[in-house]
């Protein structure tokens, strides 16, 4: 009795762990189902109101642009021991990621605030380090954002290291005039040309021809008046900004309509795969 007993007991255990297994499969699948659904539906339709020819221009491209750029103006701050322009770069961040989640109903759960306000706190202890890494955990959130959604309204990829490096220096430029401080300006433009040049690398990776966009001599002519307008004792900003938009435009931002979908579409569908392979 006592063996029946205890062959029961074990069949029930087994019983419960196989239910557990499949449970805990049949919730993953259906969260990669999710997953999928979202990567390959049609973007939300309150979209429809913020980009033309209902809006006058891309209102939500253009707040995205600016977000990243408040973001990393944190980190440019913080790179430049400037801590009295951290706590409002972090506020103008804050209002901005609030007022952007707010937007896009659909999309408003993607923008937890934990990570943020984990961030406010970190900024107050003075820990560079761990400020930065803060600052990743929030641009994380715009990562996964971006990769499940990016694709179906051509915003911003992120690449790699030096992609990051070359958006932060050239965000940078434009944090330091404002802030006039000519000087870190100068230095950040430096950082970001030296690393224009190291992307023009990456392109014969791919292209075996003479580049024609991006990182051409029509974007190498804007750089150089650009450089021009900083050489000078009191830059004129509003020139400075011109030169920055021209090159965000015909260089950064055509550049990413082209490789970033499809960027972001082989990252995630490796990610999916391994997970599945599992």
């Amino acid at each position: 009795m006592r063996t029946v007993t205890r062959i029961a007991t074990g069949i029930s255990i087994l019983g419960l762990g196989c239910g557990a297994d499949q449970s805990e499969e049949i919730a993953r699948l259906r969260n990669t189902v999710a997953e999928l659904q979202v990567m390959t539906g049609p973007p939300p339709r309150s979209l429809d109101a913020l980009y033309p020819p209902a809006a006058d221009a891309p209102v939500l491209l253009q707040e995205m642009f600016a977000l990243g750029g408040a973001l990393s103006g944190i980190a440019v701050d913080l790179s430049e021991n400037d801590i009295e322009q951290v706590d409002a770069q972090f506020e103008k961040f804050k209002a901005m990621y609030a007022a952007t989640a707010r937007m896009v109903p659909e999309w408003e759960e993607d923008y937890p605030m934990e990570p943020v306000e984990r961030l406010g706190e970190v900024l107050q202890t003075g820990d560079q380090e761990q400020a930065m890494a803060a600052i990743g955990a929030v641009g994380e959130v715009c990562h996964d954002c971006h990769v499940m959604n990016m694709a179906k309204v051509h915003e911003e990829l992120g690449f790699s290291d030096l992609k990051r490096d070359l958006e932060s220096s050239f965000v940078g430029i434009e944090v330091d005039l404002e802030q006039r401080q000519v000087e870190n300006a100068r230095t950040q433009f430096e950082a970001f040309t030296g690393r224009v040049e190291l992307l023009k690398g990456t392109c014969a990776w791919c292209h075996e021809t003479e580049p024609k966009y991006f990182v051409d001599a029509s974007v190498e002519g804007m750089l150089e008046q650009l450089g021009s307008v900083l050489a000078g004792a009191s830059p004129n900003l509003e020139v400075a900004a011109k030169l920055r938009l021209g090159i965000g435009t015909e260089s950064c931002f055509r550049c990413h309509l082209v490789h970033g979908p499809a960027a972001l579409a082989k990252e995630r569908w490796a990610t999916w795969g391994n997970d599945n392979r599992k």
